[in-house]
C-alpha cells in the first residue's frame, strides 16, 4: 500500500503544540476499509510522548478513530517488545550449556559414576540438553516474528489477526524461558554434587573438557538468585509450580493482556483527537 508519508505527517502535525516533534506510525489499522494511524507528540526537549492522536487520510469517523487506539498500543508495545527481548533471547551464547553437557556425557559415558552420582549427572545431562533444544524454539519464535513484523510492514496495516500473533509470540517466549529455567532451578543443587566431585580422581581427567570456573557457575550459591530472578520475570511474580503447560500460558497471556490495557488506558488519557 502505498502512503504518502508528508501528507501523514501534516495531518498529524495539526494536533501538534509549541515546542513538539510529531512523528506518525509507519502502520495503520483497518476499519471499514479506512486506515488510521497513531500520531506521536513529544517535546523538543526530551523523547517523553506528551500525547497521542488519530488521524486518518480516508475517514473523520470519530467512533472508528476511538475504536482504533486498543489495537494500536496492542500491536505496537508487542512488536517493540518482540523486537528487543526476542533478540535478546534469540541471540543468548549457549555454547557453555553445549560443554557443560558434553562434560557430563563424557563422564557418564565412562561408566565411573556409583549409582546415587549417575542419577545425577543423568538429570543435569537432561535437563542441559532440554534447555538447549528450547533456545532452538526460542530461536524459530524470532524468526516467525520478524516474517510478522515484515508482512505488516509490506502491507502498510496490521489486523487483529496480526495483534493476536504477536501476543502469542510473546507469551509463548515467556513460557518457553520458564521451561528452560525451571527444572534447572528445581535440580539446582545437583550441581553443588557434581562440582565437588571435580577432584575425584576418576573424574579430574574430564576437566580438559571445561573450564571448572564454568561448573562453579552452575553451583546453587551462585546460580540459584539468577535462575529465582529469571522464573519470577517471565511469571510475573506468579506461582504457577501447580499448573499445565496450557494453565500457565493462559496465566501469562491475562497478566501481558491486563499491562496492555494499563497502557491503552494511560493513552487515551493524553489523547488530543478524537
Amino acid at each position: 500500500m502505498q502512503i504518502d508519508r508528508k501528507k501523514l505527517l501534516k495531518l498529524g502535525e495539526k494536533h501538534q503544540k509549541w515546542l513538539e516533534n510529531t512523528s506518525v506510525n509507519a502502520e495503520a489499522y483497518k476499519i471499514n476499509n479506512n486506515y488510521y494511524y497513531l500520531s506521536h507528540y513529544e517535546s523538543k526537549f526530551s523523547a517523553k510522548v506528551k500525547a497521542y492522536a488519530v488521524i486518518s487520510p480516508d475517514s473523520q469517523d470519530r467512533k472508528e478513530a476511538l475504536e482504533s487506539i486498543k489495537p494500536h498500543i496492542y500491536y505496537f508495545i508487542s512488536i517493540n517488545n518482540l523486537r528487543e527481548s526476542g533478540s535478546h533471547r534469540a541471540n543468548l551464547d549457549f555454547s557453555v550449556l553445549e560443554k557443560i553437557r558434553d562434560y557430563l556425557k563424557f563422564i557418564l559415558e565412562s561408566g565411573i559414576l556409583n549409582p546415587r552420582d549417575r542419577i545425577i549427572y543423568q538429570r543435569s545431562l537432561t535437563i542441559m540438553q532440554t534447555m538447549i533444544d528450547l533456545q532452538h524454539e526460542i530461536i524459530q519464535l524470532f524468526e516467525d516474528s520478524n516474517s510478522l513484523e515484515e508482512g505488516v510492514v509490506k502491507n502498510g496495516y496490521f489486523t487483529d489477526d496480526d495483534i493476536n500473533e504477536a501476543l502469542h509470540y510473546i507469551v509463548m517466549g515467556n513460557l518457553i524461558q520458564y521451561k528452560q529455567f525451571k527444572d534447572r532451578y528445581d535440580n539446582c543443587k545437583d550441581f553443588d554434587i557434581i562440582y565437588d566431585n571435580r577432584n575425584n580422581p576418576e573424574i579430574k581427567p574430564f576437566e580438559k573438557y571445561l573450564d571448572i570456573k564454568i561448573l562453579k557457575g552452575m553451583t546453587s550459591e551462585v546460580a540459584e538468585p539468577q535462575l529465582k530472578k529469571s522464573l519470577d520475570g517471565t511469571t510475573k511474580n506468579n506461582y504457577v509450580g501447580h499448573m499445565t503447560e496450557s494453565e500457565i500460558y493462559a496465566l501469562l497471556m491475562k497478566t501481558y493482556r491486563e499491562g496492555l490495557d494499563k497502557r491503552v488506558q494511560q493513552a487515551k488519557d493524553i489523547l488530543r483527537y478524537p
